[in-house]
This record gives C-alpha cells, structure tokens and sequence, in this order.
C-alpha cells in the first residue's frame, strides 16, 4: 500500500514537472478551442469597437429587403425584419463575450494582486488584504448584485464589474496559499541574494513558474462558441490530468 503511494507521488512529481506548453505541443483538442475563441473574440470586438466595420447597422430595419438569400451585399442574408444578419451576429458575440471577460480579467488581475502581496509580506499586511477580502466574501454575491440593479439601475458592464469585484477573494485565497508555499523555497532566498527587489522577486518567480439562412448563420456561430469552449476545455483536462499520462 504504501509503495503504491509513493509510486503515485512519484507519477505526479514526475509529470508536474513537464512544463505546460511542451504538454501542449501535442493536443489538437487545445488549439482548435482556443483558436475558436480567438477567432470569436476578433470577430466580437477588435472588428466593432477598433475598427468599426459594422457591414451594417444590426438595428436598421429595411422592409425592401426581407428574408434575403445570401448576396454580395448580405454576406448571410437578412432576417424577416430585412436585418443584417452578419452584423447581428458581430454585435451579439460582442455582447456575449465582453462583459464576462470584464468580469474575469477584474478577478484575476486584482485577486492575483492581492493574493501575492498578502503572502509574500505577511504581518499586519496579510492581515489588512485578509479583513478586507473576508468582508466583502461574507456578502452573498447575488445579494449585492440585486442591491445594485434596484438601487443604480446599472448596465451589463457594471454589473460585470461587480461580479468580478465579489469573485477577488476566490482567486486572492489560490494565490496566496501558493505562494506561501513557494516564497520558504531555494529560488526565492536566491533572488533576494542576488539583490532583486521584494516585487521583482515575487513577480518573477512565481508567475513565470425554412429560409435556412435566417437560422443557419446564428445558428452556426453558437455552435462554434460552444464547440470552441468544449474542445479547449476537454483538452485542458487532457493536459493537466496526470493519470492519462500512465
């Protein structure tokens, strides 16, 4: 029994230690995903809010030209009210992608914040990030999110933004508990020993560690979202799942 837990152990070490992009060079799954997503993205809001290539006005409605056929003026036809439904499509990933990537960039980058400060410096530091992050993961988040739509009547972003601020602690606790665990490690005291600063140090070490038209087109591109998001997280699981590799 306890041989075979050792062995494990070893397993586990052993494939930890491969870093991540060599583990996927190799996974199909993991690239097409993400090369959906990316596609997605590009589509979503480079297109719309830096370019500003709108084929047409998503809103604009145009009797004339009702239950079009793909043309060279329509690239995927119009709907029953004569919309573009390209332009339809561009506005509505749009909608679907950038609140929640709002939401997750605001908990990432300010709980990793936190979460590296608090455990790196411990003390009364720790100990201020930790009351502060305690408070605000005490309040049920759909609490303070219904508080806000009843009292500010806010649009999707700010509610994004309050979703991302309730989701810090989360991330801050991940964070901190890792680098807890790193900062008594080797690489750090050698850092600190060839003069990096407190920040350089942290930072670097522990981050670098009918009409088919009308519904074959939306149709299309939520299948591409959902595929996307399906492959890359299935070969994710590939990647990080050490017993596949036995």
């Amino acid at each position: 029994m306890r041989t075979r837990y050792i062995q494990r152990g070893a397993e586990v070490s052993e494939f930890s230690q491969i870093p991540i992009w060599r583990r996927a060079n190799k996974k199909d799954l993991i690239q097409i995903g993400f090369g959906l997503f990316v596609v997605l993205f590009v589509l979503s809001s480079y297109i719309t809010a830096v370019l500003h290539l709108l084929p047409y006005d998503p809103l604009e409605i145009n009797l004339k030209e009702m239950m079009q056929p793909p043309d060279y003026k329509h690239i995927l036809g119009t709907d029953f009210m004569g919309r573009d439904i390209l332009s339809r499509i561009i506005v509505g990933s749009q909608a679907y992608f950038m609140p929640g990537l709002l939401a997750i960039i605001i908990a990432i980058f300010f709980g990793t914040m936190a979460g590296l400060v608090s455990g790196y410096n411990g003390g009364r530091t720790d100990s201020i990030i930790s009351y502060i992050l305690d408070l605000i993961d005490s309040i049920p988040k759909m609490v303070i999110i219904l508080l806000a739509i009843a009292f500010f009547r806010p649009g999707i972003y700010f509610i994004m933004l309050i979703v991302g601020i309730t989701n810090i602690p989360t991330v801050a606790s991940l964070i901190k508990s890792k680098v807890i665990f790193l900062k008594k490690r080797n690489f750090i005291e050698a850092a600190k020993a060839l003069g990096l600063k407190t920040v350089v140090a942290a930072g670097k070490d522990y981050f670098f560690r009918g009409d088919f038209f009308l519904s074959t087109a939306p149709a299309a591109a939520i299948l591409i979202s959902i595929l996307g998001f399906y492959l890359l997280g299935d070969g994710l699981n590939n990647l990080l799942e050490w017993r596949r590799k036995r």
